[in-house]
């Protein structure tokens, strides 16, 4: 027996919502702030502030918490199936709906959690620039991917408009993202190792230390220089 409407859009708005509250929980957890829940035609979206100061593992953490929430919901309809409380045809259906909005979650597209992750592991090899800009050439080039390589739906089409329309609205504010990273780093100096290199940005996980032929940067005089302090 399918899912009758109602009750299949309930179904999805809730595992939406658990994956947002796993998101939410893991925030809590490492002391970042929420400061909205937006509302997307595919899912739900926190805003969630201070992860500029997070390490690699945190925000693995933070960012694979929604991927972990699915895995919960999945053992849970194993668990109603195992006890005969729904019917193998209505569990198969409904851990399908899970698996694909997982799925889709773990896509590399802004704002999704496999953006996040992305950019997680970018962090570990290129200074912050370098990383974003790269980061979001990826969004684009798996929304293209997503959209044209997929077979017509019109969810699918819809959907891909959507992030289409806020990965270029995003792209208009990179500048003041930016900014906004070097500044809390400026205010809030991370403690954690240092990285020679140079390159006058930031590695996201170290303090940073800028050797060149003219002069010798820590990372406090960069960040003063890229502020114009």
């Amino acid at each position: 027996m399918m899912l009758r409407a109602e009750r299949w859009v309930f179904f999805c708005y809730g595992i939406m919502m658990f994956h947002e509250f796993a998101h939410v929980m893991a925030a809590s957890l490492l002391h970042c702030s929420i400061e909205k829940v937006v509302v997307y035609p595919f899912g739900l979206c926190a805003e969630i502030s201070n992860t500029e100061l997070l390490s690699f593992f945190q925000r693995l953490f933070l960012y694979g918490a929604g991927a972990g929430a699915h895995l919960v919901v999945f053992g849970v309809l194993s668990l109603l199936k195992e006890s005969r409380l729904i019917s193998l045809l209505m569990f198969e259906y409904m851990a399908q709906i899970n698996m694909n909005y997982l799925l889709f979650n773990l896509l590399p597209v802004y704002p999704l959690d496999g953006y996040q992750i992305l950019l997680s592991f970018l962090y570990l090899v290129l200074p912050y620039r370098y990383a974003l800009f790269l980061s979001e050439l990826s969004s684009f080039l798996m929304l293209y991917l997503f959209v044209m390589r997929s077979p017509f739906r019109v969810v699918i089409v819809l959907s891909g408009m959507i992030l289409f329309g806020i990965n270029m609205f995003r792209c208009f504010g990179l500048r003041k993202e930016m900014h906004h990273f070097y500044l809390k780093r400026y205010l809030f100096p991370v403690e954690s190792s240092y990285k020679i290199h140079q390159i006058e940005d930031c590695f996201v996980y170290h303090r940073n230390l800028i050797m060149n032929e003219n002069e010798i940067l820590d990372e406090r005089k960069l960040l003063k220089k890229i502020l114009k302090l």
